[in-house]
């Protein structure tokens, strides 16, 4: 019996070091080219394609990435994963743009609705509505950050290329719902557990308090897929009882310690529609020379634009340093 370690190690681990070993992992040439054949296999059909039965391919699959994933997404993800090692800003992650937005010159102007993109021969112009009505911004230069589920339903003149469009058109947005509940105590972390766990049905619970000061907690069901959007139709007393259920089955005693609840949907949010952009398989080449292209005076950043990182903040983060440099160059 090789178990779930075993199995990593025998049918995944070998792709991880080929990603590794091909120096293009965090650059601009992602992904290499001799590495295209796993880029045209879904995780799970490479899974299968290793002679690994059902159940041993839904064992490797667990967690939240959806299995339509290329296996070199898989590959790319694992190889500087390592939540061994994962890393927060002490005080709260929201101390990162809290600090950026201390930096800018200008104020940030919050609450407004982007309405339409006009490029100009000598600038470009964003046309916004707030509370305080409509109102044209002008400048030399755009880095527009709007999800691409989100942008497809702006108007932008003219309008953009065919090959972006296309894009915009194929990158599915994956469905997800986090549910928290703050607890009065960490029992879990008495039995030697860290409050994590990957389940069966594209979810993972997770405790982002873990070592902090104190004896309360957190718990958090983050549900994609099929689930996520059941949970949405739920009201929300099921849709909590729902998630403490789901918690309860892994750390059995967690309901009768929960002080408060909050969630989120990213899907019914209508200025993401989607929790993230990702590439399923056969598109991390498709989209290689077009995804962060400049459109013009537009230059495009944010997480579904990174297909080193895709997905995650850091992914937004370093496409924010390579708008600004482009912007900067031009």
């Amino acid at each position: 019996m090789l178990g779930l370690d075993g199995l990593a190690r025998a049918h995944i681990f070998s792709g991880v070091e080929l990603v590794k070993a091909s120096g293009t992992m965090n650059g601009p040439d992602w992904p290499a080219t001799d590495l295209m054949k796993f880029d045209d296999l879904t995780a799970r059909d490479y899974l299968a394609s290793r002679g690994l039965s059902e159940a041993a391919v839904n064992l490797l699959t667990l967690g939240a990435f959806p299995q339509t994933i290329s296996a070199l997404t898989l590959f790319r993800v694992l190889a500087t994963y390592d939540r061994t090692q994962l890393r927060k800003i002490r005080g709260g992650n929201d101390l990162l743009p809290r600090a950026m937005a201390a930096q800018l010159r200008s104020p940030i102007a919050y609450g407004c609705i982007v309405q339409s993109i006009r490029q100009e021969p000598q600038q470009i112009v964003v046309s916004v509505e707030s509370s305080t009505g409509q109102h044209q911004i002008a400048a030399d230069a755009v880095i527009c950050t709007i999800p691409f589920s989100v942008l497809a339903k702006i108007e932008i003149v003219p309008t953009l290329s065919l090959s972006k469009r296309s894009i915009l058109a194929q990158m599915r947005y994956t469905t997800a719902t986090k549910v928290a509940f703050k607890t009065r105590k960490r029992p879990w972390e008495r039995e030697g557990l860290r409050g994590f766990a990957q389940l069966d049905t594209m979810a993972e619970i997770w405790s982002p308090r873990g070592n902090d000061q104190g004896e309360s907690g957190v718990l958090q069901l983050y549900q994609q897929g099929e689930l996520a959007t059941t949970m949405d139709a739920m009201g929300a007393a099921d849709r909590h009882a729902f998630a403490s259920g789901t918690i309860e089955r892994i750390f059995p005693g967690a309901t009768e310690i929960i002080d408060e609840v909050f969630e989120y949907s990213w899907q019914r949010d209508p200025w993401a529609r989607g929790a993230y952009g990702i590439a399923a398989s056969g598109q991390l080449y498709a989209w290689k020379e077009h995804l962060t292209r400049p459109e013009g005076r537009i230059h495009f950043a944010g997480e579904h634009t990174s297909l080193e990182y895709a997905a995650w903040i850091e992914g937004a983060v370093r496409s924010g340093y390579r708008a600004a440099a482009e912007v900067n160059a031009g």
